[in-house]
Parts: C-alpha cells; structure tokens; sequence
C-alpha cells in the first residue's frame, strides 16, 4: 500500500498542523454540533479528503450512505437532481448519510444554482462537504450556506516531524539531509511528502536517495511548467519563475511534459468545445517539445515554452 493511504490520520489527534482547523473539529465533535454543510479550501494535497474521511468516521457513516464524486467529471446539474432524490432517503445503515464533493469550483453555474436550495435546508441527517482548490470560482451564496474550513500546506517544521514519525514507523533511517529534501520536494504538501519518502524507502545508500529525490522535484516543476503551457490564457511571467528553479536534466522535463501532453490528448476533460482547446493546445504542446535538448540546453527549454504561448513568429 502506497504511504499516503497506509498512514493516513483516521482521528483529528491524528492531523500534523491545521491547527485551528483541529480546534475547531474537536469542538465540534465534543459538543455533536457538526454542521450539516462544510466548505474545505486549500491546495491540493494539504489533507482536504483526509478531514472529509475524519468527519465521515466521527459521525459513524457507513460505506453505503457515504458518497464520493469528483466534480472535475460529473459536473452539471443532472448530478445535483439525483443527490437531491437521493437525500429525501433515509440512510440505509446508520443515522447519518453524507456527500464528499471533490473540486467542487468545477461544478456548472446552473448545477450550483440547483445546490443552492439543498444547503440552505438539508435534510436532517444528511451532510455536505464540498473541497476546493478554488474557493472563489463557488457562488457567493454557496459560500455563505457553508462553514468553511481553510486547509493549510505544512510548514518545514511539520513536514520534517511527518516524514521523521512515517520514516520511523516503516523502520526506515534517514538522514537530516535526506529529510530536508524530502520536505523541499513536497512544498508544503503532506501527501506529496510522503509519495516521496515511499520513492526512496527501499533505497540503502544516502546519495542514491538524494538522487532520486531530486528525480521526482524535477518531474513535479516539470508538471508545474506543462500545466501552466496548457491554460490558454497563460503568459511568460506564469511560466518564468518555475523555469529559473529547474534542474539541469532539460530532457527529463521534455518527457515529463510530453506525458502530460499526451494525457491531455487521450483524456481531455469538461464540455466538448473545452475538450476541443485541450487537445489542439496539447498538440502544440507535442509539437514544440518533440526535438531533444541535448545541443540547445536550457535555452532549448525556454524556446519551447516561450513557442507554445506565442508561436514561432516573434514579430
């Protein structure tokens, strides 16, 4: 079993840092007044479906009346009128039933509208967490409806105990150097953290972790740059600070950004006329990145990018 899910905190005691966020949780839990509508904010990674399972197991949920969706792929308002038909059934186990609604920004105007309704007056029993990346792209109204939770990153400080407790319970030992570095790989991010402690976890030799290591936060800045090209609205000033902190493996960052084109092209989501942008700015992407760098350099790698927002034509 991958780190993320084999060491996941199953209690609030169990959470490293969000601090308020566990204050808050505990009174909740100690006085039974969760509330039935929740908002979970934060950057991806920072532990919003672990706060969701958390909730889900405090209230004795059971697997039949607890429901995951990701709103990235079922997003429209036929979604909402079948949680709507839903939520009038009592729990089929239990008092409580529940929605966990991932991404919730990337549900529709008119599916967010259809919401509406259900969190100003939920059934009783029935609970609603919507996590976000992107509060702000939520409906004010669904904003206010919601209790609203802010999931921080993890601080260096809480990164570095997390890796230590994890690198200890898999009686793995690692150095102060290969613990720093773990943590900077992540950027704040608990899960990441941990994806990149289970790359290194059979690894004897402190150089060959390091090396690793610094593999997998070039492939991560790498997914950085290829996201950022693939927003058609995207600029150099987007692109340009993640490029000064890239490694010195310009065709590590080519396949990387290769793959994601690629994914792109295979499996663009949302409507047809976005899925039809997708895959056309994925085949720039494809077509600028095809040659390698081995002569050019980094400057080959800041051509190609700089092709993809603007072209070749620099007149």
């Amino acid at each position: 079993m991958e780190l993320p899910r084999k060491h996941r905190p199953k209690t609030v005691s169990e959470l490293v840092g969000q601090v308020e966020v566990r204050k808050m949780m505990a009174q909740w839990f100690g006085t039974s007044t969760t509330p039935q509508t929740i908002l979970l904010s934060g950057p991806t990674g920072c532990g919003k479906t672990t706060i969701a399972r958390i909730i889900r197991r405090q209230l004795k949920i059971s697997s039949m009346d607890w429901n995951e969706f990701n709103a990235a792929t079922d997003r429209g308002i036929e979604v909402v009128r079948t949680i709507e038909a839903q939520a009038e059934l009592n729990p089929m186990k239990g008092e409580f039933k529940a929605w966990n609604i991932d991404e919730a920004h990337q549900l529709t105007t008119a599916a967010q509208h259809g919401f509406l309704k259900l969190l100003e007056e939920p059934p009783r029993g029935v609970f609603f967490i919507l996590s976000t990346t992107n509060p702000k792209k939520l409906l004010p109204t669904i904003r206010s409806r919601c209790t609203d939770i802010v999931v921080k990153n993890l601080t260096m400080t809480e990164l570095k105990k997390l890796v230590k407790s994890i690198g200890k319970k898999e009686k793995k030992t690692l150095t102060d150097d290969v613990v720093e570095e773990i943590c900077k790989a992540a950027d704040g991010s608990a899960r990441k953290a941990l994806v990149v402690l289970g790359s290194i976890i059979k690894i004897k030799t402190e150089k060959d972790q390091l090396e690793v290591i610094s593999k997998v936060q070039i492939e991560k800045e790498a997914i950085d740059v290829a996201r950022i090209l693939m927003r058609p609205t995207a600029t150099w000033n987007d692109v340009k600070t993640i490029l000064k902190d890239l490694g010195d493996d310009q065709e590590k960052v080519r396949h990387t950004i290769l793959g994601y084109a690629s994914a792109c092209m295979l499996n663009p989501r949302g409507p047809k006329a976005r899925q039809a942008t997708t895959v056309g700015r994925a085949y720039l992407m494809i077509q600028c990145f095809r040659d390698h760098f081995y002569d050019s350099g980094k400057a080959g790698l800041y051509a190609a990018c700089y092709e993809v927002l603007y072209g070749s034509d620099t007149d």
